[in-house]
């Protein structure tokens, strides 16, 4: 919880331009959802509205659902691509 704070105060920075928000967003995203398979919360009744994980940081940060979702897979591509460049760089080194 104390990384998603975190991550919060860094969306809060006026300073961060889109891409870098997409990235944060994406992050904090794909660190807080479920695996596939995995159960949430059971439902406690009919007029109490559930959200997902993409549902409640969309709310937080003042965008939709489907651009927190795109934000994970941005930031998985992201960090994939931040892989390859490192094995790269190092072979290149070598």
């Amino acid at each position: 919880m104390q990384h998603s704070v975190a991550v919060d105060n860094q969306l809060g920075r006026r300073n961060l331009d889109p891409t870098q928000a997409s990235i944060l967003r994406g992050k904090q995203y794909n660190r807080l959802k479920k695996g596939h398979g995995e159960r949430g919360p059971e439902k406690t009744g009919q007029n109490v509205q559930s959200f997902g994980t993409a549902g409640a940081l969309a709310e937080r940060h003042g965008v939709d659902e489907k651009t927190i979702r795109r934000d994970g897979q941005f930031a998985e591509a992201v960090e994939a691509l931040e892989i390859e460049l490192d094995v790269f760089t190092h072979e290149i080194d070598a």
